[in-house]
């Protein structure tokens, strides 16, 4: 269904969540995937059967985690093709589940609707459009767990955000610079509650005065 050269689906995750990612990667299929991964015990290519990025860097950054996925999706679509071709992004958490129709629909939605930035799934049938960098209710924000953005156009996270609110930040920025979607008629699931616990919780609450501080209000 996607008319783009190349779609990847990019996940953080690490050594505890090793089952939850590889049962991730078996609902993908043939899909093509990139695992960025860190800590001392980090997740290797023989576990995953994909390409893996072992970040070196100590702590906790999921914004830098996602950027270098997107840098490394980058040089490989450029040594493959010559030059940056359109490709798109699916970031997927590991405790995600979206099967390869569901991530050509989103690539589909994208390419049919070229002023868009960023896509996610949504309950329901047809598509829905938000260009209004504002807080707006959860049903209409592009989830953070399971979105696609485009790759050619070198859109990266703002580091700043370690934990929470980078999605977010990135979600108003395509707003403002074009507009989202939320793509109805996609089964797509999030296994967790995405609360931050302990170290996280910290860092959440971090982020969130961040994004109040560049933005002048919260987005939720």
């Amino acid at each position: 269904m996607s008319l783009t050269n190349s779609v990847w689906v990019l996940i953080p995750a690490h050594r505890p969540a090793l089952g939850l990612l590889q049962e991730a990667i078996q609902v993908l299929g043939e899909t093509q995937i990139l695992v960025v991964t860190n800590g001392l015990h980090p997740i290797t290519e023989h576990e995953t059967n994909t390409p893996v990025l072992h970040d070196r860097t100590e702590g906790v950054n999921i914004s830098r985690w996602w950027n270098l996925g997107l840098d490394w999706i980058e040089k490989t679509e450029t040594k493959r093709n010559g030059d940056i071709k359109p490709h798109h992004v699916l970031i997927l958490n590991a405790d995600a589940r979206i099967a390869p129709e569901g991530v050509a629909k989103l690539s589909w939605a994208l390419d049919h609707h070229p002023a868009a930035r960023m896509a996610g799934p949504k309950r329901g049938l047809g598509i829905v459009f938000e260009h209004r960098p504002e807080a707006v209710g959860l049903e209409a924000r592009v989830p953070g767990w399971c979105h696609m953005i485009r790759g050619d156009e070198r859109l990266r996270y703002d580091e700043q955000f370690r934990w929470w609110f980078s999605d977010d930040d990135l979600e108003w920025r395509c707003r403002r610079d074009g507009g989202t979607m939320l793509v109805g008629h996609i089964e797509a699931r999030h296994l967790g509650d995405g609360m931050p616990k302990g170290e996280l919780l910290e860092l959440a609450k971090a982020d969130r005065w961040k994004f109040q501080e560049k933005w002048g209000s919260l987005p939720w």
